[in-house]
């Protein structure tokens, strides 16, 4: 019999950004599990490293610092000086990027593996308000309080020293105040600002629905089936948009101040929020508070909430490296291969020939790689199929050669002994005795 084989078993964490660290805390039972200290958290750059829960990461809310911790230690492993104070991050699924947006408007992005400072540009006129990676790592979103949002293509972010937008939206007349993103290219897009409209976005459109809030929405995310949206709003309510119906938002009243943040947990059923009196778990259907979190942070405000998965096995990420504060030279850059993620209808099939290969990746290059790599890579395959036809020829004309030896070191012992039996012949026929000549 052949057992199936069982999923890793997983629990829910909600780590909460605080003024005094980061407290990861357990969903079902609201038990404080982990506390990573030092640590005055940037309530839009803190959350875990891809998405793995090995590694913790916050970005410092008064200097230019970001700080790493390993889970389990309270102590941060790792520190890094930053070129200028981060306002909002995201990082890559696997982790091998950070993405991070700053005070100036510009936004850095960091090949951690090497440290290297692979793209600095000045992406908006003031602060950046969010960054935020979609699902697949196909897209880059950012927005700022210059009241735009913008949509770079991977690719573009990864190759060009001034990546072009992709998509670019001025509907916000005040600061934008929060991104949440739901799919990649054929997805959408909220936005919140302090103009109190919320916006829906279509990302291939460009299609919108404006929606005006009795307050402003200091975060928003979507719900888990993508029809509605929750607005974390500045008079102390949370708001649950229907995105495709025209009905009075529904009303979350229990909060005391303004909500700052929203998470929902991975099955959509619970929401979780944080505010002056602390943090709130609310069931989503009856709109009522289910737990009430206040003294597990020892008076800390709490800036920020998100929910992970933290699962028994952790696949964990590549080795930090110092993080460059000024952009790295191009010939110093070592090839950074595609991260984005893939579903398995995506995965081409075996190529046949280097030639069909290549056509299978000019045919992917948007979403894959560069065009203007692909010349470079199959001039390299090229070359390497050449190397390796001259080192086959190499080793059939040695293997003639050993043999060609062998033989006549065959015919060499063949003849030695003929001669040893010849020799040995003479030595067996009987001698002739000498006669004795008398004198």
């Amino acid at each position: 019999t052949v057992r199936a084989k069982r999923a890793a078993p997983a629990m829910e964490v909600l780590l909460c950004g605080t003024d005094a660290g980061v407290y990861a805390v357990d969903v079902q039972s609201g038990a404080v599990v982990q506390h990573f200290k030092d640590s005055c958290t940037c309530s839009r750059a803190f959350g875990p490293v891809g998405n793995d829960t090995v590694y913790i990461s916050a970005a410092q809310t008064h200097k230019p610092l970001l700080m790493v911790w390993h889970w389990g230690k309270e102590q941060p492993c790792y520190r890094a000086a930053l070129p200028e104070r981060i306002t909002a991050s995201s990082w890559s699924s696997d982790g091998s990027f950070l993405f991070a947006g700053g005070g100036s408007g510009q936004v850095f992005v960091w090949h951690v593996c090497t440290g290297h400072l692979v793209r600095c540009w000045p992406c908006h006129f003031k602060a950046v308000t969010a960054v935020v990676v979609s699902d697949n790592d196909s897209l880059l979103f950012t927005a700022s309080e210059d009241t735009m949002v913008q949509v770079f293509s991977m690719a573009t972010v990864l190759e060009e020293q001034s990546p072009q937008a992709l998509r670019s939206w001025s509907g916000h007349s005040l600061p934008v105040t929060s991104l949440a993103v739901l799919g990649s290219l054929d997805g959408r897009v909220a936005s919140s600002g302090m103009d109190r409209c919320l916006k829906v976005w279509e990302v291939n459109s460009g299609a919108c629905k404006s929606v005006v809030l009795p307050a402003y929405a200091n975060q928003v995310v979507f719900s888990s089936d993508g029809k509605c949206v929750f607005a974390g709003c500045n008079d102390a309510t949370i708001r649950k948009v229907e995105i495709n119906s025209d009905e009075a938002a529904a009303v979350y009243i229990g909060h005391v101040g303004a909500v700052r943040a929203l998470s929902l947990t991975m099955d959509g059923q619970t929401l979780a929020s944080c505010a002056n009196d602390g943090v709130r778990l609310w069931d989503v259907r009856t709109r009522q508070t289910i737990r009430h979190l206040e003294g597990q942070f020892r008076g800390a405000q709490v800036r920020s909430v998100r929910v992970v998965q933290r699962l028994a096995q952790q696949r964990g990420v590549a080795p930090f490296k110092a993080l460059q504060r000024a952009i790295s030279p191009l010939e110093a850059i070592v090839e950074i291969p595609v991260f984005a993620a893939r579903s398995v209808s995506d995965v081409p099939q075996v190529a046949k020939s280097v030639d069909e290969w290549f056509d299978n990746l000019q045919a992917t290059a948007s979403s894959m790689i560069a065009a203007a790599k692909l010349k470079e890579y199959e001039e390299r395959a090229t070359d390497a199929v050449g190397q390796q036809q001259a080192w086959a020829d190499a080793a059939v004309e040695l293997f003639d050669v050993i043999m060609a030896k062998n033989s006549q070191e065959i015919d060499w012992a063949s003849d030695e002994q003929k001669f040893d039996e010849s020799r040995v012949g003479d030595m067996e026929k009987p001698r002739k005795k000498r006669k004795k000549v008398v004198m």
